[in-house]
């Protein structure tokens, strides 16, 4: 028999014409053999007696015509034989192909589901993601293991999945690095700091504040994101950055503005006074500070001296007028005698300070 061959529906019907007796010479155990393993392939023999009938004939036919054979037209035991050859063949093909199926079936869905989502997503196809391991998944692995020189297992296994969906994963990682390190060059140093900055002072950790998008920046930024229950589009590109920073801003807004509302409210306190609370933190014993109360006595000090001049110089005048009037004491003995008045009150005065101060042990 030829294989590939072209084949001629006259011949069959030529054949046929012949009847049963153009056969007898044939070797009835090897047409039985015959008809044995055109049935188990799947054809119809009729009864398995021994005579190549039009049952068998056409049986013969309709295998060759399946599998592009061609059977000649005188049949002979060597033509039988040949025919009996190439249906064990087709029938070791199909027991072999039903062990696969069955293999295929007792393999773990869940990791076959894996590796087909896997492949696809490399971009080969394999047909649907069924967790059925099919000519669809075989081939894709086989197109894989020439792109990327791996070795398939054979037969497919458990551990074999398991290490092809290792493989893949790897190439999968590495094909993402490559696709992120080109997308990161293409960030904005500008925009990369101001996330940075927001990030920072949010309390995240983000690295060096060096404008580029690092591992430890991608991690701060994909915690902020986790912790306010936002989305993190990837790739990163300038505009989910733009849009992170938004976010980013928001939420500093929204904590000065309750780190605000917590704080107590405070009067401005004057330069003068503030000098002097730097100065001076010690406590007098009413509890209030003793600054305060050492002003107070200085301003009461001051105001006093200041209306005892006024009085001392007004008094002397009107002692001297009177006295000129009685013509008793001249007017530049009036005046002498008011400046020396002055000057002994202001020397008590100053005295009086003087003991105050020490009261209260200042120098």
């Amino acid at each position: 028999m030829q294989e590939k061959q072209g084949f001629s529906t006259k011949q069959i019907e030529g054949d046929v014409e012949k009847g049963p007796n153009t056969y007898a010479s044939l070797d009835k155990q090897l047409v039985v053999k015959v008809q044995m393993a055109l049935k188990e392939i799947g054809y119809n023999v009729g009864q398995i007696d021994g005579i190549w009938g039009t049952s068998a004939l056409s049986a013969s036919h309709s295998f060759a015509k399946d599998f592009n054979y061609v059977i000649p037209s005188s049949i002979t035991n060597d033509v039988l034989s040949a025919i009996l050859h190439s249906v064990r063949d087709k029938l070791a093909i199909k027991s072999t192909n039903k062990a696969k199926r069955q293999a295929s079936k007792a393999l773990d869905a869940l990791l076959v589901r894996q590796l087909q989502a896997a492949l696809k997503n490399l971009g080969y196809k394999v047909g649907s993601i069924d967790g059925v391991w099919g000519r669809g998944s075989t081939s894709a692995l086989y197109s894989f293991g020439g792109d990327y020189n791996y070795v398939i297992p054979k037969p497919m296994t458990k551990e074999g999945l398991t290490s092809a969906l290792y493989w893949v994963n790897l190439a999968t990682n590495e094909r993402s690095k490559k696709a992120r390190a080109k997308n990161i060059e293409s960030l904005y140093a500008f925009r990369v700091s101001e996330v940075h900055v927001a990030l920072t002072k949010l309390g995240y950790l983000a690295g060096p504040d060096n404008g580029v998008f690092g591992p430890e920046l991608l991690a701060a930024l994909d915690e902020f994101t986790r912790n306010y229950n936002l989305a993190l589009p990837k790739p990163i590109t300038n505009q989910v950055l733009l849009d992170a920073l938004y976010s980013l801003n928001e939420k500093i807004d929204d904590q000065n503005i309750v780190v605000q509302r917590r704080l107590p409210y405070k009067q401005p306190i004057p330069k003068s006074i503030a000098r002097t609370i730097s100065v001076d933190t010690t406590k007098g014993n009413d509890g209030l500070p003793a600054f305060f109360i050492l002003l107070i006595i200085i301003i009461v000090v001051v105001v006093t001296k200041k209306e005892g001049a006024k009085v001392g110089a007004n008094i002397p005048t009107r002692k001297t007028s009177a006295t000129t009037q009685n013509g008793n004491v001249s007017p530049s003995e009036g005046e002498a005698r008011a400046k020396d008045e002055a000057r002994a009150k202001d020397e008590v005065e100053r005295n009086e300070i003087e003991e105050d101060l020490k009261k209260f042990h200042v120098d």
